[in-house]
């Protein structure tokens, strides 16, 4: 940044200072001066005085946050500014020769700087780089012709002497400053078809994209087959499944041209098939990883676009297995307490991470670690990484405590630790920071910083047992001694082929690091901005937990900062490209409880100069704001969803000009990009909004009774899959909206986040790993199973479940019974019983007589209790007190009724899951509403009778 610019923001900072306050300072120093000799403690006057005039000095605030263009200031340099203009001025007096050579001055630049002169608005910069070849590639005819003339031949040396050397870097170079020449077309070309041959179609897309874009191609016409027929195996290798487009790009090619060394035959009806298919097996090759759509799950919203829409039917709420996730089983107490304190102050209750698929292991992140689970069976297959912080104490729940310094809140905020990475042979981890969470921390508005912290990233082996491959820091390494700990990955990277994209942020810079995936050993690096102190990483806690990562496509990387600016870089030159910046919340001194009051603490050299209180009643608590910042690139455009931002923001992904905005209204997260809609999730309700211009399609409500959205759902075509806290998953049709169909789950456990693999739906939610059927597969291997054994246990207890689910209860209960009751080839009380709760909630008619038969199975105290609940409440909205009686009764047997006491369990009421109620509680009030029925008279001759039967 220019001194300039750093003297405009002092000034800016300072001109709210009053003349009061500087008749403050003078006093003070006069009278230190007057009473040198005394021992006075200065430091405590200065403080005291400070606060105390800043406190008449400061205007009424609301408790509404303030807001500033961005917390970042792009790299940018004067000289550079000169030279630019002066390229322009030169064009303009038709001196081509000295402007070319100015320009070709420029791109030898070691750093590159965004150029603040000539951009369209104040909220997008282009960079120095970027402009520069943007000029060159639209040059009039005598300056194109001048360019030439120059650089045609400098650039045929030296792609020749590389070529003769077989210099790779040297061929890149070519393609870098001389693009815009034949030499330079060719070597991008050769640069292409080397990375291709490594197995990085990513990195070959980059320039191939590039080449395609070109306003002043320069490949000679022999070439041109060539570079259709390279773009098409760079889409195969990208998505084997992206027919259409190859198919088209195979039209191109009509002149002769080889592949594989052997010449492609001339246009026909099945040459394009075969050509396809020849395609897609050379590339996929053994030992490289070129097929990015495979069905792996290798990162966060699934592809490098960050918009993976994948083939899914809706799931069946029965899990094939769940693995707890918690650390002890108390701990999932004290979560579903923590979750719905949080719901109620209206804070979303979306867990942080997302699992990964890859191959044969799920990946996630556990209280106890990453941890690696087979597929198939369920089985933990490894655990590593740190221990979370126990979240059992002796103390109860605390309604005062600031939100974020709970033990278990970083399942709900930390994005950063809990989203993992992998490239199919390692998991890359943020490991989280164990360092003890302040509480009395308070920003410094001075600018003095709190203590610093540090994170590291990690590389796991996912087939050697989770073996150590490598860690940065590196054991050894020493970082700089003025800041020992100050370096911040601010998420999981962006695996790309063989290096992985990552954006870290050190001494008040963001920069994004090349890694390389095997080694952790840095490529090269990419400052991207200077962030200003207040949104420093170590004065903001909210920023560490954001999880940024980049997103990739169209040759293009889109970087956020988490700090008021998105910035791209060319992947293929390595420079930058644009950065776009938009408002940001300002820095306060609010601290959010958990009760929902917030508070605002006004400091000053240390003091506190005030405090303000506002219930959460009276504005926003934190469910106002977008809780994923990663980028989504779908086609030309880029959406961006910042932390603090109160839009959602659509940008064009090769200048960063801002295309349209629409208000966040209530929303908190995009679900993805489909049809050219935007699918949006709030938490009870969806929508979609246009991406041509922003406006909303259609909107609505998910649930039918104010359920609170739980998880990150699946985009798959036309249909949008949404997991409530009914609990269910709600199937929506993006076309319209309309809610076609939902899967209610078992019990009480919520689904999270959601992503499709293999036929069936996993599901991390806040205190387990959940692997679910798709209904459509499941129907498939039913009717396959049941045609080779019509008595295949599999099959049958599926095929009960399946009609279960469509409300055919007695035929699935039947299954189910024929398959794990007493009788069965496979006994199960718990998959059993659960199937009677399920059946008793939802269709209490058909299932009414199968209450005892549940109960007297049941597996633990908790469900035998649900189960008498749902059967007492059914009973008696049947009109059938009698029978109510007899559930009570049965409440009254010694085995499972106790005297209530102080530490009585409460229970959940089956239909009103909000309230919580003792059993001795809960039976008077069924035993009032029993007495209160028409036949009154009838039931108290019975409860008699009983009673007297009971103690004879």
């Amino acid at each position: 940044m220019s001194p300039s610019k750093f003297c405009t923001v002092a000034v800016q900072r300072f001109s709210s200072v009053s003349s009061h306050v500087v008749l403050a300072f003078v006093l003070l120093e006069c009278t230190f001066f007057i009473g040198g000799m005394q021992r006075v403690n200065f430091l405590r006057v200065l403080n005291n005085s400070i606060t105390s005039c800043v406190r008449a000095e400061l205007p009424p605030t609301s408790l509404e946050e303030e807001s500033v263009s961005s917390g970042v200031y792009l790299p940018s340099e004067r000289l550079r500014e000169r030279q630019f203009d002066q390229a322009q001025r030169l064009i303009a007096a038709g001196r081509m020769a000295d402007a070319t050579a100015l320009l070709d001055e420029m791109l030898t630049a070691e750093q590159d700087v965004f150029l603040e002169a000539g951009n369209t608005n104040d909220q997008t910069c282009r960079s120095m780089k970027a402009r520069v070849a943007e000029i060159i590639g639209t040059l009039p005819e005598a300056g194109a012709e001048a360019y030439q003339l120059q650089f045609r031949t400098r650039a045929n040396r030296a792609l020749e002497a590389a070529l003769r050397e077989n210099d790779d870097e040297g061929i890149i170079a070519v393609a870098r400053r001389w693009f815009h020449t034949k030499a330079g077309h060719r070597a991008a070309i050769l640069t292409a078809a080397r990375f291709l041959e490594t197995g990085q179609p990513l990195a070959a897309e980059a320039w191939l994209e590039r080449i395609g874009s070109s306003s002043m191609s320069n490949l000679p016409d022999n070439l041109l087959p060539t570079f259709k027929l390279m773009q098409a195996t760079t889409s195969i290798a990208i998505n084997p499944s992206e027919k259409i487009k190859v198919g088209d790009l195979l039209d191109d090619v009509n002149s002769p041209t080889r592949l594989g060394g052997e010449p492609i035959p001339e246009k026909n009806l099945l040459r394009d098939k075969l050509l396809i298919n020849k395609l897609r097996v050379a590339t996929a090759g053994s030992g490289a990883h070129s097929n990015l759509a495979t069905e792996n799950w290798e990162m966060s919203r699934g592809t490098p676009d960050r918009n993976s829409v994948r083939p899914c039917d809706r799931p069946l709420l029965v899990p094939r297995f769940r693995v707890p996730l918690t650390l002890h089983p108390q701990e999932q107490q004290l979560l579903v307490k923590r979750r719905e304190l949080l719901a109620e102050q209206g804070s979303p209750v979306l867990p942080s991470g997302t699992p990964l698929a890859v191959g044969n292991s799920l990946l996630v992140q556990s209280r106890a670690g990453v941890m690696a689970i087979d597929f198939e069976s369920g089985k933990r297959l490894w655990i590593e990484g740190k221990l979370a912080p126990s979240a059992i104490t002796n103390r109860g729940q605390n309604e005062v405590e600031e939100r974020g310094a709970h033990p278990l809140d970083s399942l709900f905020y930390d994005t950063t630790s809990s989203t993992l990475s992998s490239n199919g042979e390692l998991v890359f981890v943020v490991d989280r920071d164990t360092s003890p969470t302040s509480r009395q921390r308070l920003l410094q508005r001075s600018g003095s910083r709190t203590n610093n912290r540090s994170n590291r990233l990690v590389a796991y082996d996912i087939s050697d047992n989770g073996q150590l491959v490598w860690q940065l820091p590196h054991i050894n390494e020493k970082l700089p001694d003025e800041q020992p700990d100050s370096r911040w990955f601010l998420g999981s990277p962006l695996p790309l082929g063989n290096e992985l994209m990552v954006l870290v942020e050190e001494r008040q810079q963001i920069r994004l690091d090349i890694l390389a995936s095997e080694t952790g050993e840095t490529i090269w690096s990419q400052p991207l901005a200077e962030v200003d102190v207040e949104y420093d990483i170590n004065n903001r806690d909210d920023r560490k937990q954001l999880g940024l990562s980049p997103a990739f496509a169209e040759g293009i990387l889109v970087c956020p900062t988490g700090a008021g600016a998105a910035i791209a870089v060319d992947l293929a030159t390595r420079t930058l490209l644009w950065a776009y910046r938009f408002t940001i919340p300002k820095p306060d001194d609010v601290r959010r409880l958990a009760n929902g009051i917030q508070l605002r603490l006004q400091v000053l050299a240390g003091n506190m100069a005030g405090m303000q209180m506002k219930s959460s009643a009276q504005g926003n608590t934190d469910g106002g704001k977008w809780i994923d910042s990663l980028p989504i690139i779908t086609g030309d455009r880029v959406l961006l969803t910042p932390a603090g931002s109160e839009f959602l923001h659509c940008v064009n992904v090769r200048t960063g000009e801002l295309l349209w905005r629409s208000p966040r209204a209530d929303f908190i997260t995009v679900a993805g990009v489909t049809n050219r809609m935007v699918i949006l999730l709030g938490q009870k309700t969806a929508a979609a909004v246009s991406l041509d211009d922003g406006k909303i399609v259609w909107k609505q409500a998910i649930g039918m009774n104010d359920e609170l959205v739980c998880g990150r759902g699946i985009l798959s075509g036309n249909r949008l899959y949404v997991p409530i806290d009914s609990p269910a998953v709600v199937e929506v049709d993006t076309t319209n909206g309309e809610v076609v169909g939902t899967s209610l789950g078992r019990g009480s456990s919520l689904p999270g986040n959601l992503i499709s693999y293999r036929g069936e739906v996993i599901s991390q939610g806040l205190d387990s790993l959940d692997v679910y059927h798709q209904t459509a597969d499941l129907e498939r291997g039913i009717e396959t199973a049941l045609r080779k054994n019509p008595d295949d246990p599999w099959a049958v207890n599926w095929r009960g479940e399946l009609k279960l689910d469509e409300g055919n209860t007695t035929e699935g209960l039947a299954d189910i019974r024929r398959v794990h009751g007493n009788e069965g080839p496979r006994p199960s009380a718990s998959a059993l019983s659960r199937a009677i709760q399920f059946a008793l909630k939802n269709d209490f008619p058909a299932a009414a007589d199968f209450w005892s038969e549940g109960v007297e199975i049941a597996t633990s105290q908790k469900t035998a209790e649900t189960i008498r609940q749902l059967a007492a409440e059914g009973f008696l909205q049947a009109h059938e007190p009698m029978k109510a009686w007899e559930v009570c009764k049965d409440c009254l047997q010694p085995s499972t009724f106790s005297a209530p006491n102080d530490n009585e369990a409460l229970l959940r009421d089956p239909i009103d899951t909000s309230l919580w109620i003792a059993s001795s509680r809960w039976f008077q009030r069924k035993l009032n509403q029993i007495l209160e029925a028409s036949s009154s008279e009838k039931i108290e001759l019975t409860i008699d009778e009983d009673e007297k039967n009971e103690f004879q």
